[in-house]
């Protein structure tokens, strides 16, 4: 690999590990307004020692949805199946990633995906595919 193709699969797997452990990290906070959000963050500084702005954010999970620190939610779960039919198919194939995110959902049962990801996957559509 050479020249552009390494410089543009530097950048997939920067986005890639990008989302990966801003998902571990954001699970602390997700789903909560700006006031929760900032409130929280600077009480896990405070416990961690860590009273700058500027300081590194420890990754503690959230033990109100049972996601330990450092674990990753369903966005990368699902990251992780667009990921492998893209690979399979070197291409996107709308009706593969349904399949994959499909298997996903039933396959694994995950304890933290949402109503909206569940209610989605599990929509008349997917029981059609070729109507997407």
């Amino acid at each position: 690999m050479h020249g552009e193709e390494a410089e543009m699969n530097k950048k997939i797997w920067g986005a890639f590990y990008g989302q990966v452990i801003g998902d571990a990290l954001g699970v602390t906070c997700e789903f909560m307004n700006v006031e929760r959000t900032t409130a929280r963050i600077a009480a896990v500084r405070e416990k961690a020692g860590r009273k700058n702005a500027d300081s590194i954010l420890p990754m503690i999970g959230c033990e109100e949805r049972e996601v330990k620190a450092g674990q990753f939610t369903d966005d990368t779960e699902m990251a992780l199946s667009l990921a492998r039919s893209l690979i399979a198919k070197k291409d996107f194939d709308k009706v593969d990633v349904a399949c994959a995110y499909s298997f996903w959902l039933c396959a694994t049962q995950p304890t933290d995906s949402g109503m909206t990801t569940q209610n989605a996957l599990r929509a008349d559509i997917f029981y059609d595919p070729g109507t997407v």
